[in-house]
């Protein structure tokens, strides 16, 4: 459906969150791999003003992200570079969550001149990094549901509202959901983190990235949604989405 119309991962991702919230009428969820979950491909470092940089993570999966961080001295290009060259050496393939304590680790090692760049590069995983632990996500649609009879009560409105643009509960159901692979349906209340929108259901799927990181993304809305066509959808999507994401990034 996308193909030579993807600029980048976050495009691929609004697209497709749009097109669930399109095809179901509905709205739509599309939350990102946890960071800690994916690898490490590349660090870029842009430097900015005297030892202020900005670290440019990208993961083997395409995701990115980006945090700023004060470095102990001036960043002059020629440090910058060579700092570059030694964290993408030393950390390709490396999953993000392991990546400070094996370094450490290195560092408690070392006793040659790379001690120096082991600790640079510790400065720059825990300055920068410590941004980018937040859940990622993309919602779309929420008017598809708001405009239905379920909801012509104010407080329900609300309720939903707050449901759907809430990132703690969208964490919460992600790391419950990610147990278990393929489709899941919670009808009403059986979630938790529903049970102020008992009128509502939730259609999720997870989608894999070829580093094995999961990622989900689902549809919400009334009890009386059409499941048969909403859960096809679903799961057809989720696979489109993981076999992209492995084909072109």
């Amino acid at each position: 459906v996308f193909d030579n119309q993807v600029k980048s991962v976050d495009d691929l991702m609004q697209k497709v969150s749009k097109l669930l919230s399109t095809l179901t009428d509905e709205a739509s969820l599309v939350i990102f791999p946890r960071f800690e979950m994916q690898h490490f491909k590349k660090v870029s470092l842009i430097r900015m003003d005297g030892a202020r940089v900005i670290a440019v993570w990208v993961s083997s999966s395409g995701f990115v992200w980006h945090g700023a961080i004060e470095l102990d001295e001036v960043a002059d290009l020629e440090m910058l570079t060579r700092l570059v060259n030694f964290m993408n050496s030393e950390m390709e393939g490396m999953a993000f969550h392991a990546m400070e304590s094996v370094i450490c680790h290195k560092l408690e090692e070392c006793r040659s001149s790379l001690a120096k760049s082991y600790e640079l590069a510790i400065k720059v995983i825990r300055g920068s990094l410590k941004f980018v632990r937040e859940l990622k996500l993309f919602l779309d649609g929420s008017r598809n549901v708001l405009e239905k009879p379920e909801f012509d009560d104010v407080q329900k409105n609300r309720r939903f509202i707050h449901l759907f643009e809430s990132k703690e509960k969208w964490t919460r159901i992600f790391d419950r959901s990610i147990a278990t692979s393929g489709v899941r349906v919670s009808i009403g209340n059986e979630a938790e983190e529903m049970k102020t929108i008992e009128d509502c259901s939730l259609v999720t799927s997870t989608y894999h990235l070829k580093d094995d990181s999961i990622g989900l993304l689902g549809v919400l809305g009334p009890k009386r949604m059409d499941y048969p066509k909403v859960i096809s959808l679903v799961d057809f999507i989720a696979c489109e989405t993981g076999n992209m994401l492995s084909r072109y990034f």
